[in-house]
């Protein structure tokens, strides 16, 4: 392998891919590990997936396309990068703005004008329409759900009709019904249209091997699209709105097949070092963040003794915990419930949950019995999450909380000069709120990244519709040391001080910079 391999960035409508010209066999395509570091959102470059351009293997393609998802593993096929594939091919003048291609062993057409390319899909096979997937599943009340069926158009994929898509909570259910019985062994896409008019739909999509709801999937709206045509007389063309964009389906009228039409930019070009690829950086600050940590424990015990490490014990979700129970993500969580009666008992002053416990489980009970217990134990620190507006993706700026959330209870008293100083966000991103309210505190886990994507510092306090909110380790030294919301100043540029309602009113100073 290249100790260098030169790439393109690319946008399909918002799915984003990598695009290697692998003519001259840079890659083998079983480096499933590289191929994963470099779709990687925080430590490579960042991608949906990967497409190799590669010599064609049939006499009547111009060249043969690879697409691996962002896991690292090979899939069949993949309906925008194909797209994308499609116009790089045209723009480098490996193929006419009408060409042919290959997708595993299939002859695909396409055609570039500008910006637009519209390619000819492979006919939908394996349709079903009666599953029973939604039998068992439980979901947000005032949500519907009607399965609509599945359908393979290149890869495979399951539509459900809902009333709001806006409201629906993709990553969710998708996660559960990706792996439902009934599309074993290989899963499914899951994709949840709102039908606006008989030539009109709105499309989310949670896909398989992302692993969570991407901007735009390609095959997911043409299966959406032709499922719609059969099951609720949906009429051709048929444009589909997604967070990415809007994709175009339409059915060519001589040879009835099915068309996927959308926009595809160039976003831009580099080299890729072998010598970087396995995050040799990444690994290299965190070896050197161990060793200085590892020092500045060492000079607290030298200075405090043992006693002052062994105040804070951290009880990690490991691989032996995840390889037992599974994904922690999807653990019922009642184990957490557990978890903090165990450590209440055990005489914990704070339980601090370094995780974003962002929306309800299927298992209502499960979380009702975790909010019951986090309320009980009265010392329990959660996690939130603020977030930039996103018109495209439907999501708004948020001018107040969530009418279900007790702000009153849970932000700072600040003066407006020391806090319009602060970072902010527009939108409060989590509906966990039963949790949330029971919580003694709460503080944001957002971290603020530089220009370079690193992150070299942690602000202490954020806005959001008008109120300030702590950080997370805040929270946490808030709850510890007794620390009213009202006792907190802000000397902009110079310090923090906590001051404690009891013990004299101590204070602790937390010097900051002007940021």
């Amino acid at each position: 392998m290249s100790s260098t391999i030169p790439f393109i960035k690319y946008s399909a409508t918002g799915n984003d891919f990598i695009l290697i010209d692998n003519r001259r066999r840079i890659l083998s395509g079983d480096e499933t590990t590289l191929l994963h570091e470099m779709c990687g959102r925080k430590t490579g470059i960042g991608a949906d997936g990967i497409l190799l351009i590669e010599n064609p293997r049939r006499a009547d393609c111009a060249f043969t396309m690879r697409y691996f998802n962002r896991d690292g593993r090979e899939s069949e096929m993949c309906g925008n990068g194909a797209r994308a594939s499609a116009y790089h091919a045209h723009t480098h003048e490996i193929a006419t703005s009408e060409m042919y291609f290959e997708v595993s062993g299939d002859c695909y057409h396409a055609r570039v004008e500008s910006d637009r390319v519209r390619l000819r899909m492979q006919p939908p096979h394996d349709l079903r329409l009666q599953l029973g997937a939604l039998e068992t599943l439980e979901y947000p009340e005032g949500l519907h759900l009607e399965e609509c069926g599945f359908v393979n158009t290149g890869v495979p994929h399951y539509i459900l009709f809902v009333n709001d898509v806006s409201k629906t909570p993709v990553t969710a259910l998708g996660r559960t019904l990706r792996h439902h019985p009934a599309f074993t062994p290989a899963g499914t896409n899951v994709n949840f249209v709102e039908m606006v008019s008989p030539s009109q739909l709105k499309l989310r999509t949670y896909e398989r091997g992302v692993e969570e709801e991407t901007l735009a999937c390609g095959t997911g709206a043409v299966a959406s699209a032709w499922l719609a045509h059969l099951t609720h007389d949906a009429r051709f063309p048929i444009t589909l709105t997604t967070p990415g964009g809007e994709l175009c389906v339409e059915q060519e009228l001589a040879t009835g097949r099915l068309t996927l039409a959308g926009n595809v930019r160039k976003t831009f070009t580099w080299l890729f070092s072998e010598v970087v690829a396995p995050g040799i950086y990444n690994r290299f600050e965190a070896e050197t963040l161990d060793l200085r940590y590892r020092r500045r424990i060492d000079h607290l015990r030298a200075q405090r003794g043992e006693a002052a490490i062994e105040e804070i014990v951290i009880v990690d979700i490991d691989e032996r915990s995840m390889q037992k129970l599974g994904n922690f993500s999807q653990w019922p969580r009642t184990h957490h419930a557990r978890l903090v009666d165990y450590l209440h008992t055990g005489g914990a002053s704070v339980i601090c949950f370094d995780i974003l416990f962002m929306n309800r489980n299927l298992d209502r009970r499960a979380d009702s019995l975790f909010a019951d217990r986090v309320y009980a134990a009265g010392n329990v620190v959660n996690a939130l999450a603020f977030a930039r507006a996103n018109p495209e993706a439907f999501r708004y700026v948020m001018t107040e909380p969530p009418q279900s959330f007790n702000a009153a209870r849970y932000a700072l008293d600040l003066p407006p000069s020391a806090a319009r100083r602060f970072a902010h966000e527009d939108r409060f991103d989590g509906e966990f709120f039963e949790l949330y309210n029971a919580s003694a505190q709460l503080g944001f886990a957002n971290f603020l990244a530089d220009e370079d994507d690193a992150i070299r510092r942690m602000p202490l306090f954020m806005n959001f519709a008008g109120k300030t909110y702590p950080s997370l380790p805040l929270a946490v030294v808030m709850e510890a040391a007794g620390i009213d919301r009202r006792q907190i100043h802000v000397v902009p540029g110079k310090e923090v001080v906590l001051r404690q309602a009891a013990n004299g009113g101590a204070s602790w100073h937390i010097p900051i910079d002007n940021d």
